[in-house]
């Protein structure tokens, strides 16, 4: 097989990478929007507000920083009133209250790891499209400089 063959297969499966890349960066991307979409029409549809005393107070949850003032200010009612929830007794009737703020603060927490994890699949999808237009934009003038630079020789003339 000739070195302008293996160039040419190598084109063809570098395009065909190139192109499997951008797809699949077009779908992370797509997916992260997605799910942040999902995520943030969750936290609207609890109606959620931030207390009063939170790092931004009277604001309906539904981003990332809004849902960690809220989730700041319910663990510092949590730990500021009772301490942490192995130091309480067992008949303690404020246990029921903790585990309330317990819940809703890992609510809180879930939405901004979904949050993370969704711009995580945005920059990954990002990046693979990036690639993938490096990848397949290099295949064919790699191929081209190839053939310039190595140049059979020529049969010996029979003259």
């Amino acid at each position: 097989m000739s070195l302008q063959t293996v160039s040419k297969i190598a084109v063809g499966v570098a395009l065909f990478l190139g192109v499997g890349m951008v797809a699949l960066g077009a779908v992370f991307i797509i997916m992260g929007y997605d799910a942040k979409g999902d995520i943030r029409s969750a936290l609207l549809k609890e109606k959620v507000i931030t207390s009063a005393d939170s790092a931004i107070p009277g604001v309906l949850v539904e981003d990332v920083v809004t849902a960690k003032a809220q989730q700041d200010a319910i663990e510092a009612h949590t730990f500021g009133n009772f301490g942490p929830y192995s130091g309480m007794e067992r008949d303690d009737p404020n246990r029921d209250v903790y585990l309330k703020g317990l819940t809703l603060r890992n609510a809180l927490n879930l939405g901004i790891v979904g949050f993370g994890l969704a711009d995580l699949a945005i920059g990954v999808g990002g990046v693979t499209v990036v690639l993938g237009l490096i990848i397949a934009g290099l295949a064919v003038p790699i191929h081209l400089l190839m053939m310039k630079v190595w140049r059979p020789e020529a049969p010996p003339s029979l003259l």
